[in-house]
């Protein structure tokens, strides 16, 4: 997600009783829930927000004592793989991705993050190991899907660079903060494409673009249509932020 340019936030249990601010919860490979946060999960979707569990996600409680079934299987529709006991690692589901519309809400369940290169079950996770999966593409569809088929913040960039949202309560602005990680290869970036969603009864009136690596501040021209607004981003050298005044 990080390299598709997909804004997210990485929460905690705790954070599950309230996801009123959130679309989409990705349950990546998060084997061990308790009942209470399962429930939670599914109020989530009840009220219309949207789910993607992938492999062997909710399988296990709290203590990693494996269920007989998947602990959300009433809302994946699918049942786990056989069990070869705990010497065993588990097997994934040979299946296709399953999409389905639960409610006001939606369910994604992605049987197999498929890796470039497979980790050996005892290896360490060192850097030899941190590439894109194979079918990193279907599941960034799979996402933008549960999320309606737009996500808050779409940038049109290499992979290389990251993009984050922010917004400042305080002074009424988003903020789109961008980084270019291959500076050494890529010293400069151009025409960096934003579209940027806003909510319900905001409206850009100025956009700002900042840098620790330019001189000034760049007043960008953009276009606003329903809820989201598009503009582009001329160049990125290491760091940049564009400033959207909300009113």
């Amino acid at each position: 997600m990080i390299q598709a340019l997909v804004p997210f936030d990485i929460i905690f249990d705790d954070n599950l009783k309230d996801l009123r601010k959130y679309r989409v919860l990705v349950l990546a490979d998060q084997e061990c829930l308790d009942d209470e946060k399962l429930g939670l999960i599914r109020k989530f979707v009840e009220n219309g927000g949207s789910l993607v569990a992938t492999e062997h996600s909710t399988l296990y409680t709290e203590w990693r004592q494996r269920r007989r079934n998947f602990g959300l299987a009433d809302l994946l529709k699918v049942d786990a793989p056989r069990w070869n006991g705990a010497r065993e690692p588990e097997e994934t589901l040979k299946i296709a991705t399953i999409r389905r519309q639960a409610g006001q809400g939606r369910v994604v369940y992605i049987p197999e993050v498929k890796p470039a290169v497979p980790k050996p079950a005892a290896a360490r996770m060192t850097s030899e190991y941190w590439k894109l999966p194979v079918n990193w593409k279907e599941l960034i569809d799979d996402v933008r899907w549960a999320a309606g088929g737009r996500l808050s913040l779409e940038v049109t960039a290499p992979p290389t660079v990251v993009a984050e949202l922010a917004h400042q309560k305080q002074k009424d602005e988003l903020i789109v903060h961008l980084v270019n990680y291959d500076v050494a290869r890529i010293p400069s970036v151009r025409n960096i494409g934003v579209d940027l969603r806003l909510h319900e009864r905001e409206k850009a009136m100025k956009i700002s673009l900042i840098s620790p690596d330019e001189a000034g501040t760049l007043s960008l021209p953009f276009s606003a249509k329903d809820d989201r607004v598009r503009f582009v981003v001329p160049r990125l050298k290491t760091y940049s932020l564009a400033i959207v005044q909300l009113r």
